[in-house]
C-alpha cells in the first residue's frame, strides 16, 4: 500500500471482448475497498464490485483504483488495453499431415499468434499451413496494440485419410481388413461396396467379402476425416517395386530438407544477433529491415518443417504398405 493511500493499488486487471465496442473488466478485490473507480479511456465510472461490462472500444486503455471508505482512492493499476476480438477460424480439410488454416481479418488487429502442436507463428497474413495431426489442437489469437491479445480460437483438423489399408482373405466367406493406427483417433469406420461398421480398434473382420473394394476413415476432435484409397487386393511384385522406388526418392528429399532447414536455422541465429546489434545502437532502419527479414525466414523455416513433416508420412506409409 502506497503510505500515502488508504488502500493498496488494484491488482489483477483483465478485459474480455463481450461486443465489438463492449468489454467486461475484471479485477482482484482489494482489501478496505468499497467502491472502485474503472477509467475507460477518457471517461470513469464508479462501481461498487470488480466485475463490469462497459462500453470500450478496442486499443482502448483501461485503468481502476479502490476507493476506500473515507473517500480516499488509492494509486490507479498498472494499464491494460481493450484487447481485439477472437478469430474465427477453418480449418481445411487435407489428405496430408499439412492443414490450412484461415480466419477473417479482426479490426484492431496488427498480427496474429498461431500454435499448433509445438510450432507457433507471428504473422501478418490471415492464413497458415501448419503440420497437423488429428489430436494437435490449433490455436490462434489476435494481437493488437500494446501487445493486448485476444482469448485463443481453439480447433482440431479432420484426420487425414487413414494408411496401411491391407486387406486378407481368411476364407472364401471372411477377410480381415488391417490398417496403421493414427494418433488423436477415437472411431474408425469401414466400407465394403457401400456397407459401413465401425470400431474402435485398428482391424475389422469383414463379412461376405469377395474382392469388393474396402476403404477406411478416422474420426477424431474434428470429426470424421477423408477416406483412404480403396483397396482390393495385396500389393504385387510390380507395386512393390514402384513403391521401394518411391521411398528412395522420399527419403532422398526427407534429407534435403533436413539440410534447408539447418540453413534455416543458421540464417535465423546470425540475424538475430544483428538484431541485438541494430538495436543496441537504435538503428531503427536497420531493426525494420532485420524484422522483416526474420519474419520472411521464420516462414519459410515452418514451410520447410511442414514439407518434412509431410514427407516422413509418406515414407512411413510406404515402409507400411511394403511391410
Amino acid at each position: 500500500m502506497d503510505a500515502t493511500s488508504a488502500v493498496a493499488q488494484v491488482k489483477g486487471v483483465r478485459v474480455s471482448v463481450k461486443t465489438p465496442r463492449r468489454v467486461v473488466i475484471t479485477w482482484n478485490t482489494t482489501p478496505g475497498a468499497v467502491a472502485y473507480t474503472v477509467q475507460v479511456a477518457a471517461k470513469t465510472y464508479t462501481v461498487t464490485s470488480a466485475a463490469k461490462s462497459l462500453p470500450g472500444a478496442v486499443g482502448t486503455r483501461v485503468r481502476v483504483r479502490a476507493v476506500a471508505a473515507s473517500g480516499e482512492t488509492g494509486p490507479w493499476s498498472t494499464a491494460v488495453y481493450v484487447p481485439p476480438s477472437r478469430p474465427k477460424l477453418t480449418v481445411a480439410r487435407s489428405a496430408t499431415k499439412k492443414v490450412t488454416v484461415s480466419w477473417g481479418k479482426v479490426p484492431g488487429a496488427t498480427r496474429y499468434e498461431v500454435h499448433a502442436g509445438t510450432m507457433e507463428v507471428l504473422t501478418r497474413a490471415l492464413k497458415v499451413t501448419v503440420p497437423a495431426d488429428a489430436d494437435t489442437k490449433i490455436r490462434v489469437r489476435a494481437v493488437g496494440v500494446h501487445a493486448s491479445k485476444s482469448a485463443w480460437c481453439i480447433r482440431y483438423r479432420a484426420p487425414a485419410p487413414v494408411t496401411g489399408v491391407k486387406v486378407s482373405a481368411s476364407s472364401s466367406a471372411y477377410a480381415r481388413v488391417v490398417w496403421s493406427t493414427m494418433p488423436g483417433v477415437s472411431q474408425y469406420e469401414v466400407d465394403v461396396a457401400g456397407t459401413r461398421s465401425t470400431t474402435s480398434k485398428t482391424n475389422l473382420a469383414v463379412l461376405a467379402f469377395s474382392g469388393e473394394a474396402v476403404k477406411v476413415r478416422a474420426k477424431g476432435p474434428g470429426g470424421w476425416g477423408m477416406w483412404s484409397a480403396p483397396v482390393t487386393k495385396p500389393l504385387s511384385d510390380t507395386e512393390i517395386a514402384a513403391l521401394r522406388e518411391e521411398l528412395a526418392d522420399v527419403r532422398e528429399a526427407i534429407a534435403q530438407v533436413q539440410a534447408d532447414i539447418s540453413e534455416y536455422n543458421a540464417n535465423l541465429a546470425k540475424l538475430e544477433y544483428w538484431l541485438k546489434v541494430a538495436t543496441e545502437y537504435n538503428d531503427t532502419i536497420r531493426i525494420a529491415e532485420l524484422e522483416a527479414e526474420i519474419e520472411q525466414v521464420t516462414a519459410d523455416l515452418n514451410e520447410a518443417k511442414a514439407d518434412l513433416a509431410d514427407l516422413q508420412a509418406r515414407e512411413a506409409e510406404i515402409v507400411e504398405a511394403i511391410g
